[in-house]
């Protein structure tokens, strides 16, 4: 099915109907890179890259992120006084969550930090990344990147991934859901970001997560460990109960020990 981006766009911007600066691509290397381009030269808060599918889209880590067609993959330019990008993510991922039961009224959750998830598969994630001032180590602006399987992909996922990932929906959708669904996104991104309550923040974010309670693994050190997850701390952080002791994780990978 050939796919009118056009079309696309201009649903898109009557959805939001707001002031946006958002340039549609056939496809791209990464909607990360391309908006990084733009905000170098002088792009506003409020410039989004969206691309029907990425040649090289990206994880955290520098994992490969795979985007073929028949998914969202959009980078907004947003520029915070914020300074932990940590924070952006879990704006981000509150919104997509919002934004995903809104329009399609499915639940979805998250795997801390910026992974999205739907019966037990991930069907999308965040990609956050900071540029600072050096003298200032501010944070002058961040691209945030959102990818989001909407349907399986015509020859299925990568069988490196074919067993974790999964989709909102097993068939094709209209364009009518893929316009509300990134509009609503690109909405409640740009509002949830700007929630000066950080305790309400965490508090929305935690009741989304998909760890509170859960037995994982998480690596340190280069030493695996093996803890259950107590709670999203005010930081942001991820707290884990490890043989009696509280361990806050700002940062790396968590796997579940049982689904």
């Amino acid at each position: 099915m050939k796919i009118n981006k056009n079309m696309r766009l201009k649903a898109i911007k009557q959805h939001i109907n707001s002031n946006f600066d958002i340039y549609f691509y056939d496809e791209l290397k990464s909607t990360n890179s391309s908006l990084k381009e733009l905000a170098e030269n002088g792009a506003k808060e409020g410039t989004i890259v969206i691309a029907l599918k990425q040649s090289e889209g990206r994880g955290t880590q520098g994992r490969k992120f795979y985007s073929p067609l028949n998914g969202i993959y959009m980078s907004m330019l947003i520029k915070s006084k914020q300074s932990q990008p940590i924070f952006l993510t879990v704006s981000i991922a509150v919104a997509v969550i919002s934004a995903i039961k809104k329009v399609t009224g499915l639940k979805c959750g998250i795997k801390w930090v910026n992974d999205i998830f739907l019966n037990n598969k991930k069907i999308g994630g965040i990609l956050t990344e900071g540029v600072f001032n050096r003298s200032s180590n501010k944070l002058e602006y961040a691209v945030v990147g959102v990818g989001i399987n909407i349907s399986v992909p015509h020859n299925g996922f990568d069988k490196d991934i074919k067993n974790i990932a999964g989709a909102l929906y097993n068939n094709e959708i209209d364009d009518k859901i893929y316009c509300k669904l990134v509009a609503e996104i690109i909405r409640q991104s740009y509002k949830q970001y700007k929630q000066v309550n950080r305790k309400k923040l965490i508090r929305k974010y935690q009741s989304y997560s998909i760890l509170i309670n859960r037995d994982i693994s998480f690596v340190q050190n280069n030493e695996t460990h093996i803890g259950k997850v107590v709670r999203i701390s005010k930081n942001g952080k991820l707290v884990v109960n490890e043989n009696g002791k509280n361990v806050k994780l700002s940062a790396g990978d968590v796997k579940i020990l049982k689904l």
